[in-house]
């Protein structure tokens, strides 16, 4: 409501905060999101015309196993939005997984260097 009315001052302020237990810790986590970073995390509602912007220039990677991301879903928005830009279903990988897995950063790679999907 602050935000609506132009009040920012208390968006670096901590809104959610997550009870990982600390023998599961390794140093990359994040524990609480604050108002700003959960925002971020928000598309903007018009957020297909964002998409379509994208056009041939975007490289999409999603794990099958994604906890938090409907692949599926995911690929009909670009196929509908950016049929030109690469949607990459990568199996076995979860939403994590994704930034560590060696199938998902060899994707990346070959992207960058123009090599073809395989």
């Amino acid at each position: 409501m602050l935000n609506a009315v132009g009040i920012h001052g208390f968006d670096g302020l901590s809104v959610i905060e997550f009870n990982k237990p600390e023998k599961f810790w390794d140093g990359t986590e994040t524990l609480s999101y604050s108002h700003r970073l959960n925002a971020s995390y928000h598309p903007r509602y018009r957020y297909s015309e964002d998409v379509r912007a994208l056009d041939d220039k975007a490289l999409v990677l999603v794990g099958a196993d994604d906890e938090a991301v409907n692949a599926e879903a995911l690929r009909a928005l670009f196929a509908g939005n950016a049929p030109r830009s690469r949607v990459a279903i990568l199996p076995n990988i979860n939403h994590f997984g994704i930034f560590s897995d060696a199938l998902a950063l060899k994707t990346v790679i070959d992207w960058l260097r123009g090599l073809p999907a395989h």
